[in-house]
């Protein structure tokens, strides 16, 4: 292979597979199946189980600690094989390496206490959010357990009042989704899908102009800091915009990010329209809405905004994380190269409808 070929990387942007293809020539069809998959998954009595037989262990072991979900099981975006996410709430945040050492042997120690019921797996105590990957074995479910801090918890419920509110965003996120794995776009440096779920939301408040999360914040009016950020939103959010096809907001959001200035520009959830990245340089001309993010770079523990990555989404809770930081340029190329191809394939069908 020519050394300019393979140092620019361009050789591996390769048309968009026909397995995407063929996802695309039967959108109705797909998204139909995928909600009404996604609704039987929501009450799966098989999760109740797990989460049942977790609160025992530490009821019997007499350790104060809630228990919650969070992620695609509470959103609706969950499939048949999706994991379990659970957050245990000991009542503390817990930050320092040290600590979250022991809480997290605290938590396997109970876990084996029931080890007929219960394997551990994973331990990840020095990723951005450690955690115990475990499964249990009597309903055969893979969980994965955190414990630092309950931000996913929030993020989750808000996820789920956006899917309520307006259930195309669930069934537009459900396709993009299987369209994301087709495409090979997830992995290590790939798109989570996670940071997929606020890029639909986002659109969606480009097009329709659906409610900013400070927007969100404001009108609701009850403060809720969690681990040092704003997550004051109401369970149960309206939206009045036309229902439209599931092509036509598909066929919206490829055109939208496939001609995204992504050089410049950050997607913003919290403020329901792009930033540019040269704000994140100089805070002063930050909107006011990020006066937390502003704050917490004055702290003991900074964590600055990483808009030296190709691609730039902010978390609508946690203004310092960009959702897509391990996304690789070749990623991104691809990413927006599949965008068009994909704009062009759903052109051509309804043309021919």
């Amino acid at each position: 292979m020519h050394w300019y070929l393979k140092k620019s990387n361009d050789f591996a942007i390769t048309p968009l597979p026909q397995t995407v293809q063929k996802l695309l020539r039967n959108v109705n069809k797909i998204s139909a199946d995928l909600f009404q998959l996604s609704k039987k998954v929501l009450n799966d009595p098989k999760v109740i189980e797990l989460t049942d037989a977790l609160k025992h262990i530490f009821e019997t072991r007499q350790l104060p600690v809630e228990v919650f979900m969070f992620g695609s099981r509470v959103t609706g975006l969950a499939l048949t094989k999706s994991d379990i996410d659970i957050y245990l709430n000991f009542g503390d945040e817990c930050t320092e390496p040290q600590s979250i050492k022991r809480r997290s042997k605290q938590i396997q120690d109970c876990l084996r206490t029931d080890h007929e019921n219960w394997d551990i797996e994973l331990t990840l105590d020095r990723s951005r959010t450690p955690i115990i990957k475990v499964k249990h074995r009597s309903t055969g479910l893979q969980c994965d357990i955190s414990f630092t801090k309950g931000l996913s918890v929030e993020n989750s419920k808000l996820i789920r009042s956006f899917n309520t509110a307006y259930p195309p965003c669930q069934k537009l996120t459900l396709f993009l989704k299987k369209w994301l794995s087709l495409a090979g776009l997830s992995g290590p440096d790939g798109m989570t899908n996670y940071a997929l779920v606020w890029l639909v939301i986002f659109y969606l408040q480009i097009k329709f102009k659906i409610p900013s999360i400070a927007d969100l914040i404001k009108s609701h009016n009850q403060s809720k800091i969690i681990s040092g950020w704003e997550t004051g939103v109401s369970d149960t959010i309206f939206i009045n915009v036309p229902q439209q096809p599931i092509h036509e907001l598909l066929l919206g959001f490829f055109e939208y990010y496939g001609g995204f200035d992504y050089m410049r520009l950050v997607v913003c959830p919290l403020l329901g329209e792009t930033c540019q990245k040269k704000a994140f340089a100089e805070v002063s001309i930050l909107p006011d809405s990020m006066a937390l993010y502003v704050a917490q770079l004055q702290g003991d523990k900074t964590e600055y905004f990483r808009i030296d990555s190709p691609m730039c989404v902010q978390d609508p809770y946690d203004l310092s994380h960009n959702l897509t930081k391990a996304v690789s340029i070749l990623t991104l190329k691809r990413f927006k190269h599949y965008c068009n191809e994909s704009s062009s394939v759903l052109h051509s069908i309804i043309a021919k409808s």
